[in-house]
C-alpha cells in the first residue's frame, strides 16, 4: 500500500501525514489545492488540513514550515471570499436583471 499511495502524488499526503511527516504532507495538500479547479469544498478541505499539518511541523520543532503558512492562509481567505460571492451571487444576479428589465421597460 505504501508504493501505491506514495506513486499517486493525489493521495501520497495520506502516507505522509501517517508517517508523520507533517511538512511534505502541508505541501502536498496545498499543491493539491492550488491545482483543484472543480470542488471549492475539496480545495478549502485540502487548504484547511494543508494548514493543520503545516501546524504539526511547526510544533514538532521543523521552522521551515512557519514560512508556508501564509500563503496556505491567503489561500483559504480567497476561498471564503469565493464561498460568500457564490453565497450571494443569486441575489445579485436578480437584483441586476430586476434592474435590468425594470431600467428597460421605463
Amino acid at each position: 500500500m505504501e508504493r501505491f499511495l506514495s506513486t499517486h502524488h493525489d493521495l501520497a499526503w495520506i502516507l505522509q501525514l501517517g508517517e508523520r511527516r507533517w511538512l511534505a504532507g502541508g505541501l502536498t495538500l496545498s499543491d493539491l489545492a492550488s491545482a483543484e479547479q472543480f470542488s471549492l469544498s475539496r480545495q478549502k478541505t485540502q487548504l484547511s488540513l494543508a494548514k493543520l499539518s503545516l501546524l504539526a511541523a511547526e510544533q514538532s520543532g521543523n521552522n521551515t514550515a512557519a514560512q508556508h503558512l501564509p500563503r496556505v492562509q491567503q489561500q483559504l481567505n480567497v476561498v471564503r471570499y469565493q464561498e460568500l460571492l457564490l453565497k450571494f451571487l443569486p441575489e445579485l444576479v436578480c437584483d441586476i436583471g430586476f434592474f435590468a428589465v425594470y431600467t428597460i421597460q421605463s
